[in-house]
């Protein structure tokens, strides 16, 4: 575990760093009267005082990791677990199994985390948006640059790809529905009227309850 303040000097020739076992950790973290720790609770696994992306830390994690699944689900019921990684270390996991099959094949299973899987899709997108004429628009229209729009595509620019992805289907489905009821006047009246008649026992309801709260308040 990390020490809080070490003043001694730091072997820089070989620190290898135990990693406590489970109830050690908790004992360590965690006060006497919060009686007995349920399986079923959220708690912070012990941290290794090691680079990430070295092969001896992600292998020292994720042994550990097995062992607390070995411990808390019987063989019957034991299935894989899952594990959420950085890209750049998920590319080094999920090379583990392909090197040593017999020591780390159906131990887990990994996969990158939410934020990457969300950029791998962003890109996807921009894939399909590039050339089709709808990146052109962007930028015709001055809703985004050139640059900005590169990045929308390439995936670079997370929070203006997605407010890109959504917006174009709300302008497109609008231009389509302005479209639709241009054409078909008759389906937007009667569309209308339901709309009134479904509206009018809402403003009762609301009415009602504005009522009810005054009163109450009174």
């Amino acid at each position: 575990m990390c020490s809080p303040l070490n003043t001694e000097p730091l072997n820089t020739e070989c620190h290898i760093q135990p990693v406590p076992v489970w109830a050690a950790y908790n004992s360590v973290i965690t006060s006497g009267d919060q009686g007995e720790q349920g399986l079923d609770e959220v708690h912070p696994l012990p941290l290794i005082n090691s680079q990430a992306h070295e092969w001896q830390t992600l292998v020292t994690s994720l042994t550990q990791l097995h062992r607390l699944n070995v411990l808390t689900h019987d063989a019957g019921h034991r299935t894989p677990f899952c594990v959420w990684l950085d890209m750049d270390l998920y590319k080094r996991v999920w090379k583990l199994p392909y090197l040593h099959p017999q020591l780390y094949s159906n131990k887990w299973i990994e996969s990158p985390g939410q934020f990457h899987i969300v950029i791998c899709g962003l890109r996807c997108l921009g894939q399909t948006v590039e050339g089709s004429g709808l990146d052109d628009l962007w930028t015709q229209t001055d809703l985004y640059g050139n640059v900005t729009g590169m990045q929308i595509i390439n995936g670079n620019h997370y929070s203006r790809a997605i407010e890109c992805h959504l917006v174009t289907p709300q302008a497109l489905s609008d231009l389509w529905f302005d479209a639709f009821f241009e054409r078909h006047p008759s389906i937007l009246e009667a569309l209308n009227e339901d709309l009134k008649k479904c509206q009018m026992p809402v403003v009762m309801v609301m009415l009602q309850m504005h009522t009810r709260y005054c009163v109450q308040r009174c």
